[in-house]
């Protein structure tokens, strides 16, 4: 019998390990990650931030806080979760390698030349923007991520819990650190930051019906923001078609900040 892999199809087999990772500068700001002894279980990643495949479109709304909650569920119900700021940090700056940014120690051009907000190309675009692991397109946006761990408790700054936006971002105004080290969040009333977007993680071994997953990722994707991605799955749930991913008129957001 063949053996089962243990991450989902498509996804990157990380870890388990440990190193110290983090920002080495004695003066670095309050909204990085400083030099911390990080520890990672062996995870399960995507190569490329949700909907997830070459080709998607980032979701033009970005996620919000008071929408996480909703994420994590929804994700469970597929076999995935929010992934660690330590697994996010892990996988971005490839380890013990601990590189400030995904592909190398410089910042460079790989990643989005033109800091275009409306017109970001879609996932993918850009082959040279891989991480040593194959993993594309970090430092263009930041990632959401459960706060918890030492990275959490290294924060300088006080911020909601139990989430937080891990990585750093093409933009160059950004107060926070542009590379792998930086770690901010929002609370409750912000509305959603187009640069907060979602990389999904998984657990090994867990292993629930991939033709779910692929059904919500594509509906996702057609429907184009996080809002109605979240609408289209308390419509459909898990049990939907093809159809239903690529039938359904565009839904609209169950819970609108505006």
């Amino acid at each position: 019998m063949a053996s089962v892999p243990p991450c989902p199809a498509g996804m990157i087999d990380l870890g388990p390990g440990s190193a110290p990772m983090g920002s080495a500068e004695t003066s670095h700001g309050p909204a990085e990650i400083p030099l911390l002894d990080i520890q990672v279980e062996r995870f399960c990643i995507d190569p490329f931030p949700f909907p997830g495949q070459a080709g998607d479109h980032y979701p033009v709304d970005g996620l919000a806080f008071r929408q996480l909650p909703a994420w994590d569920r929804l994700l469970q119900a597929y076999g995935r979760r929010l992934c660690t700021p330590e697994e996010l940090l892990w996988a971005s700056a490839a380890g013990p390698a601990n590189l400030p940014y995904a592909t190398g120690s410089q910042r460079s051009m790989l990643c989005e030349p033109q800091d275009d907000w409306e017109r970001m190309a879609p996932l993918g675009s850009w082959p040279a923007c891989v991480s040593p692991w194959g993993l594309y397109d970090f430092n263009v946006m930041s990632s959401w991520a459960t706060a918890s761990g030492p990275i959490d408790l290294a924060r300088e700054e006080s911020h909601p819990k139990p989430y937080a936006v891990v990585g750093g971002t093409s933009r160059e105004d950004t107060y926070y650190a542009p590379t792998n080290y930086g770690i901010h969040s929002h609370g409750l009333e912000d509305f959603p930051y187009y640069d907060d977007q979602l990389r999904v993680c998984a657990d090994p071994g867990v292993h629930a019906d991939p033709a779910a997953w692929q059904i919500f990722r594509q509906a996702a994707a057609n429907q184009g923001s996080f809002g109605a991605a979240l609408a289209w799955h308390r419509a459909y749930g898990p049990g939907a078609s093809v159809h239903d991913a690529w039938a359904a008129p565009p839904m609209a957001d169950p819970e609108p900040w505006w």
